[in-house]
């Protein structure tokens, strides 16, 4: 039975400067290297581990900003419902309310959370102006604010709550990749009991 060394052509041999002997065997660590099975597939294993590496980061990123992003979307729209249904509020118990966010968010932070939850008043020339603002880990608008709304959404003499929520987001290895981002959302909803909603204390 011929050996492997007998298929290796002698200008290959020449040129990686090997010994061949009369009885056809290679004196050299490549041969070693190229008849060890384990070895070839440690070169293999070696050569796909970086790309298996930035698939399973990768696609536990993506899963992980996905996530997050929906609770953003939940927390926007659980926090604007629960403050219109209110006929009044004060600020204790709006406090609650922003504070209950957290239930929603979990399993994650809401260190990176910010909420700021407003009552727009529309006069009737269809300007929207802040009644009051209230906010959670950052800054409420300041009364009297002109804000910019979607055209359909306020009627002239109405008010609005708006909600707004962010959450800065910084990747678990970020240390390599150095990805951080700001996932938003917000809602516009009308007070379900009344007109408005007063904020008071």
């Amino acid at each position: 039975m011929e050996s492997h060394a007998d298929f290796i052509p002698m200008k290959l041999l020449a040129f990686l400067n090997l010994e061949q002997f009369g009885d056809g065997r290679t004196c050299s660590s490549l041969r070693d290297l190229v008849r060890c099975e384990r070895a070839v597939s440690a070169v293999e294993f070696a050569l796909v581990l970086p790309l298996l590496i930035v698939l399973v980061f990768g696609g536990f990123e993506l899963s992980r900003m996905s996530a997050i992003s929906r609770k953003v979307t939940l927390t926007t729209r659980a926090v604007a419902d629960l403050v219109t249904r209110n006929v009044s509020m004060t600020s204790s118990s709006m406090n609650l309310v922003l504070n209950a966010s957290a239930q929603i968010f979990a399993p994650y932070s809401t260190s990176g959370l910010t909420i700021i939850v407003s009552e727009l008043s529309v006069n009737a020339s269809g300007v929207a102006t802040v009644a009051w603002s209230q906010a959670l880990n950052g800054m409420a608008l300041p009364q009297g604010q002109v804000e910019t709304v979607k055209a359909g959404i306020t009627q002239p003499g109405s008010y609005i709550i708006w909600c707004t929520v962010s959450y800065n987001y910084v990747s678990l290895v970020s240390s390599l990749f150095g990805s951080s981002r700001t996932m938003s959302d917000q809602i516009y909803m009308n007070p379900r009991i009344s007109n408005s909603i007063a904020l008071s204390g």
